[in-house]
């Protein structure tokens, strides 16, 4: 990997994690794809009914996601979801079978960690968790 980066637009501006500290903006430039996800089913607001469901999306980084968490509860408990072995650099998707017992509002939140032990984080980052809510009635 360089040890330098170009000095264009790109490398300047637009891939750097943003976060204030102290009061100030620090930017630290993006070398690598930190662990990143998404839900694709269910989409945020959608109504399902009260029966058997599997959830699914899409998780990536630089280095292949190892593992994929699930909350139903805001991020109160985990449960782990089945992921699917990378190719290549690969997108790698997941899914979580999930029987709903209540009828009500369900607040996600998806997780992604690496090989390496990078974890996505709950808030203030780039790749901050991926949050939906859900109805089942």
């Amino acid at each position: 990997m360089a040890e330098t980066r170009h000095n264009g637009d790109f490398t300047t501006r637009y891939y750097n994690d943003r976060e204030v500290i102290d009061g100030a903006e620090v930017l630290t430039p993006v070398w690598e794809i930190k662990p990143n996800s998404l839900l694709v089913f269910p989409e945020n607001g959608m109504h399902l009914p009260k029966e058997k469901q599997t959830l699914w999306g899409w998780a990536w980084g630089f280095h292949p996601i190892s593992k994929v968490e699930v909350s139903l509860n805001a991020g109160l408990t985990w449960q782990d979801a089945e992921i699917e072995s990378r190719d290549e650099n690969s997108w790698q998707r997941f899914s979580f079978e999930w029987e709903p017992h209540v009828i009500g509002e369900f607040h996600i939140v998806i997780r992604a960690s690496d090989r390496e032990g990078n974890v996505q984080p709950l808030l203030g980052k780039r790749n901050q968790v991926y949050r939906s809510i859900i109805f089942v009635s």
